[in-house]
């Protein structure tokens, strides 16, 4: 189906296969104000053999007595360069409910709304990957995530290069709530924004049966009205849990762990003794308010683990330092600029060039920050001990020195008529570009000279007249 409006359908839906299994393909669409009493308001595509596939398609306060605002899909989902605003579902979904494989890329999610149920712009209870995309302004108010639901399969979950800001639910997990699935991967997202009624402002991430692992990635201003402003981590089956090159900053809870909070393990069930850890790598957690940085609770039989890292407070909370002398622990607040477009897809925060994080990580094999830009960039300052002069954190500052740089001018420049004109020659060791502009004097008179700019070659030098 493509180049078609299709408004105010209802009973079923505007597209409805029931339990048939169909290849369906939408592009260029509009959907307005379509709804039903089951799932899907504006496609309901519920066997597990389907294929349904949506591009470049618009999805606009559709509503639902069941799951999906806008869509429920039962088999593989595949979602690109779509939007969906305003949908709701009275259960589970308010945009989007998924439980066979889902995938969504270049897309945007904008309040949307599951009023008694999870997952206020995504509920998926299959393998998930959301990549490029926006889910802002959505609501969970009966259930967990704010933006996105994740729970119950066996396949990962991975978020890359995408935004989850300004969500919240009256359950846990403000931005994403994630239970009982596979493993969970992030990597050069935003967190911003966020807030949980109970725990997990930003995150809250239960019982992971594969590695949760977040990377490049900034997770900053959410709120939490218990445990874990930032990131709740309850563990559960022992599986490994890491931040590398991550900024946790600015998050807020009423209760312990405003950074990080850690449940921890409590023995059950047999077979699952082993320590449940979590890991800091060349990552930032300080600047959060409530709690101390750090949280962990009673029955926690490990110790963050932290290599390279700059915690603001611990809380009384053990941290193990993996090279001994790497971190910055204890430091209390340090000077963090708030949420700006650094450039990239997503946004972030840019340490001062005279941060203590500068130049004080390790890259752990990444060669580039949540920007998309270099990584690991030197700066003039030595490196801390031990550092390969990678910045701590999402984002790594880029070169601020000039390698080899040259000037020539003569003394003696031209006056042609009633022109003056300065010729000067500039270059450095490394490709740059070279401005030039300022004033002359002529008598009590100061008149300015017209700038030019000029790209130069490594090695190379330009003149600029």
């Amino acid at each position: 189906l493509a180049n078609l409006s299709l408004i105010n359908a209802d009973a079923p839906s505007a597209i409805y296969s029931g339990a048939a299994a169909v290849d369906l393909t939408v592009r260029n669409c509009t959907f307005t104000e379509n709804g039903t009493s089951g799932g899907g308001g504006s496609i309901s595509a519920s066997a597990s053999a389907s294929t349904v596939t949506v591009r470049d398609s618009t999805f606009t306060e559709g509503y639902v007595g069941f799951d999906g605002g806008a869509i429920l899909a039962g088999g593989a989902l595949v979602v690109s360069g779509s939007t969906f605003i305003d949908n709701q579902a009275t259960q589970s979904g308010g945009a989007i409910s998924s439980s066979g494989s889902a995938v969504i890329s270049d897309s945007t999610f904008t309040a949307n709304k599951a009023l008694a149920g999870d997952g206020g712009a995504i509920r998926s209870s299959g393998p998930l990957t959301i990549v490029n995309s926006k889910i802002t302004g959505s609501t969970a108010n009966g259930g967990e995530g704010g933006g996105i639901s994740s729970s119950g399969t066996a396949g990962d979950t991975v978020i890359r290069n995408t935004t989850v800001s300004g969500n919240t639910t009256m359950g846990l997990g403000g931005g994403l709530y994630f239970g009982y699935g596979g493993g969970l991967q992030i990597e050069g997202a935003t967190f911003s924004g966020n807030s949980s009624g109970v725990d997990g402002g930003g995150l809250y991430v239960y019982a992971p049966s594969g590695p949760f692992t977040v990377t490049n990635t900034t997770i900053a201003g959410n709120t939490a009205a218990g445990k874990g402003g930032g990131v709740y981590s309850f563990g559960y089956y022992d599986k490994e849990v890491t931040f590398t090159a991550t900024t946790i900053a600015n998050n807020a809870a009423t209760g312990a762990g405003s950074g990080i909070f850690q449940f921890g393990y409590d023995g059950t069930p047999p077979g699952y003794e082993g320590p449940d850890q979590v890991s800091l790598r060349s990552t930032i957690v300080a600047d959060n308010t409530g709690g101390a940085d750090l949280g962990q609770g009673p029955s926690a039989v490990s110790p963050f683990e932290a290599d390279f890292s700059l915690i603001g407070a611990t809380g009384g909370v053990p941290v193990h330092e993996t090279t001994p002398g790497s971190n910055k622990i204890g430091t209390g607040p340090i000077p963090l600029p708030p949420l700006a477009d650094n450039g990239g897809p997503t946004m972030t925060i840019l340490p001062a060039a005279d941060s203590a994080v500068v130049d004080a990580g390790k890259a752990y094999g990444s060669v580039t920050d949540q920007r998309g830009l270099a990584r690991s960039v030197q700066q003039p300052a030595a490196d801390a001990p031990g550092s390969d002069g990678t910045d701590i954190g999402a984002v790594e500052l880029q070169d601020s020195s000039l390698d080899g740089a040259q000037l020539q001018a003569k003394k003696k420049q031209k006056v042609k008529g009633r022109k003056v004109v300065i010729a000067v020659k500039a270059g450095a060791g490394e490709a740059a570009t070279a401005t030039a502009a300022g004033t002359v004097k002529l008598g009590k008179k100061k008149l300015g000279l017209a700038g030019t700019s000029a790209a130069v070659g490594a090695g190379e030098r330009a003149t600029l007249s």
